[in-house]
This record gives structure tokens, sequence and C-alpha cells, in this order.
């Protein structure tokens, strides 16, 4: 069992002689804790009681802690040709878009530094019709968010062979 006031805890198991259960008491400083962010927690001092119920103390100890971020989102999602529709927003994980050609380059950044991407990022080809890529984002917590971006290549080879028998067809008139 314990108690104190902020900063301070008393811990109690066994009475002394005169009564009291306080077999150490424990004075601690913590900085304020951030998400993704370094903070010490220091204990400025430990007393408590031997076996003889004579007092001790304890140096101080300072302890450095970090709480892993969960941060998960991208800062920015594009590509070399075209534009994701909707506009990219970090809170938006699906897009899509038509393009022509036959290859793209997908960009992605991360949000946080401490993130890790992982997925169709860089040089990606494109087949005929639709093509699903996806980009996961991995928080330093190990929280994954996954965007995904659907490019539709259009199939033109069919409409530009008909145009070039009309033409050969034209030309051989």
């Amino acid at each position: 069992q314990g108690d104190g006031e902020e900063g301070k805890i008393d811990l109690y198991t066994a009475a002394d002689i005169n009564g009291e259960f306080t077999i150490g008491i424990l004075n601690f400083n913590v900085t304020p804790i951030k998400e993704g962010g370094n903070s010490t927690i220091t204990i400025d001092s430990i007393f408590y009681y031997d076996e003889k119920g004579t007092e001790k103390a304890i140096s101080p100890i300072t302890k450095n802690i970090r709480l892993a971020s969960s941060i998960n989102d991208l800062s920015s999602l594009s590509l070399s040709t075209g534009n994701l529709n909707p506009n990219f927003n970090s809170n938006t994980t699906s897009y899509s878009t038509t393009i022509s050609a036959s290859n793209i380059t997908i960009s992605a950044k991360a949000k946080d530094n401490r993130s890790t991407i992982t997925g169709n990022i860089g040089k990606v080809n494109l087949n005929y019709g639709n093509n699903t890529f996806r980009i996961i984002v991995t928080s330093e917590s190990g929280n994954s968010k996954t965007y995904t971006i659907n490019i539709i290549r259009p199939n033109n080879t069919s409409n530009n062979n008909q145009n070039s028998n009309i033409n050969n067809n034209a030309n051989n008139t």
C-alpha cells in the first residue's frame, strides 16, 4: 500500500517500534511524457529502514524513457504522371487515377521520420486495365496504415490498330 503527495510515495508494510508502517519514502520527478519523445524520470531520494530499524538512503537515480510514436500517416503521396483522385490528404487512404503511360514513379513521405514505408514505392510498371498499388506506413510502435492507389491504364491499342488499318486502306486505294 502507498500514499503520499504529488512527487512523493510513502510505502507501508510493517509496524516499527512506534506503530508506524513506513519502510521507505520515495521522492521522484518526471518530465512530461510525450508520445514519440524522450522524457526522464528522476528518483531524487530513497529512504528506507533496514531490518534493525536504521534509516538508510540510496543516491538519486535518473533514467531516460521513450514512449514510441504511433503516428503512421503520410505527409505526402504523389505520382510522376497524373493526379491522385481525390487530392492527397493524410487521413484519406484510397485513391484512383487514369494514366496512359506504361510506368510511373510513386513517391511517399512519412509524417514521422521514425515511421517506415514499405510497398509499391518508386518506379512501377502499369498493365492495361486496373493496377492496384499499396503503400504501408508502420509507426515506431508497430501500428500500420495502408494507402491504396488504383490506376487504370486504358487499352488504346485496339483503337490504334483500327485507325492504322483505316489509314493503310486509304493509302492503298
